[in-house]
């Protein structure tokens, strides 16, 4: 129910009607989050190959940067998520594997798989498409690109700006959705962060870390 309501909110179906790139990263956004709630939970059963649902989400995490930057904006929340949800189980001796060198570096060879697609940046420029943009075809032409140094002038990371980020999302959720809603959501945040409190933390800070962008 709530993903229809999502689904069919304003500001969502005007995004998903057009030529964006809004649509796909809130894509990568569930997909991202359904993968590493699927860890948790093959942990919790004791499932010894858990640890390849980590690696699945190192590639569609960096699979999700080649569409949006803003992904990256919720790295700390990913990481924060792992991180709590694996020393947790550090304390009964368990996921051990997960702070050795190699599972690093595997998880790490994984992300940079993801990020392949953006080989095709300078291959289709050198083609001189109707829209090239930024040019690609050089080596620094390709990192203003994939670094979005074209849309700096849009993040700020002053704890003014943070505010007024919430405040602005805050706004966009009371415009999109009904006062009934907003009362439901309300209620489901009280019962996650009392029963599923990691679950909380992830939700709180991918907010947090997301609202520095206006």
């Amino acid at each position: 129910t709530a993903a229809l309501v999502f689904g069919f909110s304003a500001t969502f179906w005007s995004q998903a009607v057009i030529a964006e790139v809004y649509t796909l990263h809130i894509f990568f956004f569930a997909l991202n989050l359904l993968i590493l709630l699927h860890w948790k939970e093959k942990q919790d059963v004791g499932d010894l190959k858990h640890i390849k649902w980590l690696y699945l989400f190192s590639f569609t995490y960096g699979l999700s940067l080649t569409n949006h930057l803003l992904s990256l904006l919720l790295a700390p929340a990913f990481l924060v998520y792992i991180f709590i949800k694996s020393f947790e189980n550090l304390k009964l001796k368990m996921n051990i594997e997960l702070f050795k060198p190699k599972f690093i570096a595997k998880m790490f060879f994984f992300f940079i798989l993801g990020l392949i697609p953006l080989i095709y940046l300078p291959l289709r420029s050198r083609m001189n498409p109707a829209i090239d943009y930024g040019n690609p075809e050089t080596l620094r032409q390709l990192f203003w690109v994939i670094s979005g140094k074209g849309f700096s002038p849009h993040i700020a990371f002053s704890f003014k700006q943070l505010i007024l980020g919430m405040i602005h999302f805050f706004n966009s959720v009371r415009l999109n959705f009904t006062v009934l809603f907003i009362i439901i959501t309300l209620i489901g945040i009280i019962f996650l962060f009392k029963k599923k409190k990691l679950e909380f933390t992830l939700f709180a800070f991918a907010l947090v870390t997301s609202s520095i962008v206006f």
